[in-house]
């Protein structure tokens, strides 16, 4: 998806940069529809996001799901939540998950873009009588709560077999900010479960990039396959534990 994007925001400023007036690519989707502008923002490339805002991008692109300004909180991107809101990017809509920009930016510890945010949200309640501070120490337990169920959960569905659920589970819990990268070794392991052997090697590889970016195809898998033996043992244990106090 990055390398697609990558291309995508590449074509777009050089059409546009060339042609020197607006092009159709430069809101154009992409088979997640995503749009160069929510490529820039994943990828934290606030030169790219600002090229295409110049160039005529459209931030309410209603073919898309993703809430740019949600984006742009989560990543902590200062100048494009400003930019955003300059541009009529509606602070009091909530992403997929139903979380606000603000809340977003408080949970990630973006001090910056909680502040931007703040005085252009509708006042919540949860919030009353409460310093920046604490609002931002309370948005992080919250976080770090929700990532856990989702990994719990995750787990639960994936010993269940149903690989698919676990796999929503475990991108939520990434998409939170989860930074433990075995998520991406379990996710390989549901793709291959579920027979999809192109996405089993990109979180193979996902998986191995922390450690050895230079890593084979064949040495990611491997090493996921190391990683599944490894957790079936320790769920094998932990089961039968469990039976032993009942």
């Amino acid at each position: 998806m990055l390398e697609e994007g990558t291309l995508l925001i590449k074509a777009g400023i050089f059409i546009c940069e060339m042609s020197g007036h607006n092009c159709g690519l430069l809101n154009r989707l992409s088979r997640d529809l995503l749009t160069p502008l929510a490529f820039s923002l994943f990828g934290s490339s606030s030169d790219c996001f600002h090229t295409l805002i110049q160039e005529g991008a459209n931030i309410n692109n209603t073919h898309s799901p993703v809430n740019l300004l949600s984006v742009a909180a989560h990543k902590g991107l200062a100048d494009c939540t400003t930019c955003l809101l300059n541009n009529n990017a509606d602070p009091n809509e909530p992403n997929e998950d139903g979380k606000l920009p603000l809340e977003i930016a408080a949970s990630k510890r973006w001090r910056e873009c909680f502040e931007i945010l703040f005085p252009v949200t509708n006042p919540l309640p949860k919030y009353a009588n409460l310093t920046v501070d604490q609002i931002i120490q309370q948005e992080v337990t919250v976080r770090l709560f929700e990532e856990y169920m989702a990994i719990g959960e995750g787990d639960f569905a994936f010993w269940e077999k149903k690989y698919t659920h676990a796999l929503g589970c475990y991108s939520l819990a990434l998409k939170l900010g989860h930074k433990d990268t075995s998520l991406y070794a379990k996710m390989s392991i549901c793709h291959l479960h579920k027979r999809d052997l192109s996405r089993y090697l990109d979180d193979a590889l996902a998986y191995m990039d922390a450690m050895d970016p230079d890593c084979s195809e064949e040495d990611a898998k491997k090493s996921v396959l190391d990683y599944f033996r490894g957790w079936k043992t320790r769920h094998k244990t932990d089961e039968a534990s469990r039976e032993e106090h009942r």
